[in-house]
């Protein structure tokens, strides 16, 4: 495991092109769940998931077993970053078309 968080358990072997997550569900249906998968996908195609199961941790928590492409980055954004992009209270969907 290379991370983990409230979202994520993120399994990553070196070399490979993807990761693969333990992706817990906040939403209240499976449905639901797998919809806000499709969503990410529409939005951000470079990072699109791919489910392939369903678990459940030590703790019974509903996960979904997905792929992601494995991003390698030179650094992680800043706390600033993050808040000048991010304005607190608001998400920003939409990406620039071309």
């Amino acid at each position: 495991m290379i991370a983990q968080g409230a979202e994520a358990k993120v399994y990553y072997r070196e070399g490979d092109p993807t990761v693969a997550k333990e992706r817990a569900s906040i939403y209240s249906t499976t449905e639901k769940a797998l919809d806000a998968i499709v969503l990410h996908n529409y939005l951000f195609p470079e990072t699109a998931m791919n489910a392939f199961g369903f678990t459940r941790d030590s703790d019974s928590l509903f996960r979904i077993i997905l792929t992601q492409p494995y991003v390698r980055c030179l650094r992680l954004a800043t706390k600033e970053e993050i808040d000048t992009l991010m304005p607190k209270g608001s998400v920003i969907i939409g990406r620039a078309r071309e």
